[in-house]
């Protein structure tokens, strides 16, 4: 539904090199985190707009998951990240 796909995260490209784009429905601060399949927090930022490029290059290949906070909200996505 149109509600549904409002309130998801886009990342792209996946799986991911160098670059994670990574699109959220929120207009209003966000905290990101990327997490890794241990459960470690690997990477921490603030999104200050609905649309942010995350450098990836210095995470190990493997699958990760995109954790986004903004108000009482809270979502996820996976991503795969190659050499």
């Amino acid at each position: 539904s149109e509600a549904e796909s409002r309130e998801s995260i886009l990342l792209f490209p996946n799986p991911a090199m160098q670059m994670l784009t990574v699109e959220i429905p929120f207009e209003q601060l966000a905290h990101i985190c990327i997490v890794d399949f241990n459960g470690k927090i690997v990477m921490n930022t603030t999104a200050l707009s609905s649309k942010i490029n995350l450098a990836i290059s210095d995470l190990h290949s493997g699958v990760y998951q995109l954790v986004v906070e903004s108000g009482n909200k809270l979502l996820r996505k996976k991503f795969i990240k190659i050499d």
